[in-house]
């Protein structure tokens, strides 16, 4: 490791903060990278080169300082990193006074070091699963063997069935959309996402991967092995408190579980399409399974130019809003005249008359099931279309 003043000035500060000696620590070359004195800062220490040459501790009195440029009286004790010697901390002062106090200090510091290198290497493999995760989920480009490849070196056990929970944060939004007219919102941003983050992570399985994506979107692939689907809606709901008790506005889909780089990739568009289908179709639930919208997926997925001849072959006219308000309700009461009728508030007659309007002006009964069958998909594709 090389000290750099980012790594050893903030040392010094923290160690200065409880003792009255100021310290010095030098780089592998002898030069002030940090330092309580700001004006020996990138300053030669000659007592520091003195110690790397001779690789042991040097003790310098008040005499001997006279003739050492950049060096005052104090105790210099080499810094060992992974047994190699990376600089030097000197402690200014009487060295009768500060020989025992001195390796307490030496030995703060390469404590200190040490987690500062842990710090980096978790953080580093914590960007490395990110931009893992980002080129899985790339639309443009796929390179299967090369993400194959990334994920034995992250540890990333491949073969483990995972499920894709994706959230959908509003307040990232606009978060994000405000970043662009106020700078301090860009801090604002990045502490929601670490707050939101931790608060997500302490329900996760050990094995469990997760990133932002795209700014608004929390991807996570969490492993499961007991009842499909049962699992993955127990999580979805605790962590939908978490983002409560946090007063934020989600939405959370769920893919089915799979295994594989292309496994994981394909659960990853399931999801993200059923995040699609409740805006579509503006479910009012906050969690989904994809797996909960059955063939109105499959609806999604043809081309939109071949759904809006369909709605325009078979609605040629646009509907009242009170008609349209009675067909669906009538839809959705699987053809129950008097169920349709209660969830409207109105008589069963009344809905009988505005069947029979919708049928004339459709030419298409809703109450024969061919026909209900095909309204209903031609309003699903309406509602797709949107």
């Amino acid at each position: 490791m090389k000290l750099t003043t980012e790594i050893a000035q903030p040392i010094v500060k923290q160690l200065m903060s409880f003792m009255k000696y100021n310290i010095n620590i030098m780089d592998e070359n002898g030069v002030i990278v940090a330092s309580g004195d700001i004006s020996r800062m990138d300053k030669m220490h000659e007592g520091a080169l003195k110690a790397l040459e001779a690789k042991k501790e040097v003790i310098i009195t008040q005499e001997q300082s006279r003739n050492l440029s950049g060096s005052k009286p104090g105790v210099n004790l080499l810094i060992e990193f992974h047994n190699e010697i990376v600089g030097v901390v000197g402690i200014t002062g009487n060295p009768n006074e500060l020989e025992d106090f001195a390796r307490v200090v030496k030995m703060s510091v390469e404590v200190l070091i040490n987690q500062i290198h842990l710090n980096n290497q978790m953080q580093y493999h914590i960007r490395a699963i990110e931009g893992w995760i980002l080129d899985l989920v790339n639309p443009q480009v796929f390179e299967e063997n090369k993400l194959d490849a990334i994920a034995r070196s992250l540890n990333i056990d491949i073969s483990t069935s995972r499920s894709i929970l994706l959230i959908r944060v509003e307040d990232l939004i606009h978060s994000n959309l405000e970043m662009f007219n106020q700078s301090n919102n860009f801090q604002k941003t990045n502490q929601l996402r670490e707050r939101l983050q931790n608060k997500i992570k302490v329900l996760l399985h050990r094995q469990a991967i997760y990133s932002f994506i795209h700014n608004e979107y929390f991807v996570l692939l969490v492993p499961f092995n007991g009842k499909p689907r049962v699992e993955e809606k127990q999580l979805s709901h605790k962590i939908a408190g978490q983002l409560e008790e946090m007063g934020l506005s989600y939405l959370i889909s769920i893919s089915k579980r799979s295994s594989g780089i292309q496994g994981y990739r394909d659960s990853f568009f399931d999801a993200l399409q059923s995040l699609e289908l409740q805006q579509k179709m503006g479910s009012n639930a906050d969690i989904v399974h994809f797996e909960d919208w059955g063939v109105i997926a499959a609806y999604n997925n043809i081309p939109k130019d071949v759904r809006t001849e369909l709605v325009n072959n078979y609605l040629p006219s646009e509907l009242s809003e009170e008609l349209e308000e009675s067909l669906m309700a009538f839809l959705d009461c699987d053809l129950h005249i008097k169920k349709a009728a209660d969830k409207l508030h109105i008589h069963h007659n009344t809905l009988v008359y505005r069947l029979e309007k919708i049928s004339h002006q459709l030419g298409m009964d809703p109450r024969k099931y061919t026909d209900a069958v095909i309204l209903q998909l031609v309003h699903i594709c309406k509602k797709l279309n949107k």
